[in-house]
């Protein structure tokens, strides 16, 4: 649901909301990484820029190498 309201929708509040629902109730689930760099990505677009911060820091301390790393980086600057 998050990947429709990011990619189809461009609600990027709303996407937000749904990779939040996933990394809480599936906090070592398959797609954690992915889901936390959409989160990341979603929050940054959607004008939540303290949250994107604290969601970046956490990002970098599990994902160094993750899809969105340069973006964390840049947040976190």
């Amino acid at each position: 649901l998050g990947l429709v309201a990011f990619d189809q929708r461009g609600d990027f509040a709303g996407a937000a909301h749904w990779f939040d629902a996933y990394l809480r109730e599936q906090p070592n689930g398959s797609l954690r990484a992915e889901a936390m760099g959409r989160l990341l990505e979603a929050l940054q677009r959607s004008g939540q820029k303290e949250r994107a911060r604290r969601v970046a820091a956490t990002y970098l301390t599990r994902s160094q190498r993750g899809a969105q790393a340069a973006l964390a980086q840049q947040l976190l600057r």
